[in-house]
């Protein structure tokens, strides 16, 4: 009997995957789903109408269609333009997050701890420094800037020492200080345009 109900459980699991479906377990986050599925975050966020990449156990999260090998391949190559988007879903789930000097959790984090983690969920390791930062991917100008680059500011007076996620169209998000915590600002505004220092590319090319 026990062994016949273990193989009706698996035959459902197995059933559930077929049909696209994934239940998420505690420690899942869009990362790690979508390498055990196989499915682009960008996929997932899509989707599910995702908004922000936080998820609850024993939520379902839509596949779509199972598809394995050169499909999938192709699919992911035709998706990778676009798909520093999903930053923006990361980053977003951040917003309003405590301002900590040194932190790096959603219950305190600074400005070099929130973009360390935002790309480490987007699978780039980074130091906790925004001058560190400063030193990894590519230069990129601000007349080019993309979602998820990563834009760098003096506002000390003494060299590189705050970093945001470009989100487009002007706006970027960092943790900006202990009043505020995590926010969303223009990039253009006086002060951010006069403590500009430059960006960097370390999502894809």
């Amino acid at each position: 009997m026990r062994k016949t109900l273990i193989s009706l459980f698996l035959l459902c699991l197995g059933m559930a995957q077929a049909a696209g479906v994934y239940t998420v377990k505690s420690g899942d986050t869009l990362s790690s789903i979508s390498k055990k599925t196989n499915v682009s975050i960008e996929t997932l966020v899509k989707l599910n109408n995702l908004s922000s990449s936080t998820l609850s156990i024993g939520q379902k999260i839509k596949l779509g269609s199972a598809s394995t090998g050169s499909t999938q391949s192709k699919t992911q190559t035709a998706q990778k333009p676009a798909g520093n988007s999903k930053v923006k879903v990361i980053a977003a789930s951040w917003r309003g997050a405590p301002y900590v000097y040194g932190g790096v959790s959603r219950r305190g984090v600074d400005c070099s701890g929130f973009t360390m983690q935002v790309m480490r969920e987007m699978g780039v390791s980074l130091p906790h420094s925004s001058a560190g930062q400063f030193r990894y991917g590519t230069p990129v100008a601000k007349s080019s800037l993309r979602e998820g680059d990563l834009v760098f500011f003096n506002t000390t007076g003494r060299g590189i020492s705050h970093v945001g996620v470009y989100l487009g169209s002007g706006q970027f998000i960092h943790a900006s200080t202990p009043r505020t915590g995590v926010i969303v600002s223009n990039i253009n505004e006086s002060y951010y345009r006069n403590t500009y220092v430059g960006a960097r590319r370390v999502l894809g090319n």
